[in-house]
């Protein structure tokens, strides 16, 4: 089996793209990589429980002056990938 490619936000190469793509190596994701993912899921999480409108976040498009329906929205967080 391909060595694992570590996901770690500043090194993929299009090598570690092929290998995992055409290869089937398996991916890990750096324990840095994980916590700024947890700490961005704050950022967003605090941004759609306030109600704020951020592009991107909570409206794209032609709605980007609009905030999306809280019906529109998840209702569970979305947790990162456990480690493996």
């Amino acid at each position: 089996m391909p060595t694992a490619v570590v996901l770690d936000g500043h090194s993929l190469t299009l090598d570690d793209v092929v290998a995992v793509a055409v290869k089937r190596a398996p991916v890990e994701l750096a324990p840095a990589a994980r916590t700024r993912m947890e700490q961005a899921n704050a950022v967003v999480a605090a941004l759609v429980e306030s109600g704020a409108v951020a592009y991107g976040v909570t409206c794209v498009g032609l709605t980007r002056a609009i905030a999306l329906p809280t019906s529109w929205r998840a209702t569970e967080p979305i947790a990162p990938p456990t480690a493996t």
